[in-house]
């Protein structure tokens, strides 16, 4: 009887604990997402404070859901917004190619440009790769 009641009320404390932390652990998700959208392209190492990281996300990432052809998608089919962080890349390839959803991020950075006089092209300088580039 005892053991009963004790599994009884120690799930409940479990499950009142679990829904009062859901949007913390929700906070932490976005947080540790954003964290490694900007750990692909740039050194955060030196960046400790979760508002200083999500501020930096906010200015230099611009992101978009598409589909196969790669037309946006604003919507999903239930009416809510796409957000690219949010969608689950191996759920999605269980889909059929014309199905999937594949999030796109787009990382502003200032670029260093170098031109070069003996042709019409421009050496775009970023994190030490060069590509060419029309110049008008």
């Amino acid at each position: 009887m005892f053991s009963i009641v004790l599994t009884i009320v120690l799930g409940g404390l479990l499950s009142v604990t679990s829904v009062g932390l859901k949007p913390l652990q929700d906070k932490q998700v976005e947080l540790d997402t954003k964290k490694k959208i900007l750990g692909a392209v740039m050194d955060i190492s030196q960046i400790v404070d979760p508002n200083e990281l999500l501020t930096l996300y906010e200015k230099r990432v611009k992101s978009i859901v598409v589909d196969i052809n790669g037309d946006i998608i604003e919507k999903d089919a239930k009416g809510n917004e796409m957000i690219a962080e949010k969608v689950n890349i191996q759920k999605n390839y269980r889909f059929a190619k014309e199905d999937r959803q594949y999030p796109v991020f787009m990382f502003w950075q200032m670029v260093v440009g170098k031109l070069n006089l003996s042709s019409s092209r421009c050496l775009v300088m970023d994190y030490g790769i060069g590509s060419p580039v029309s110049w008008p």
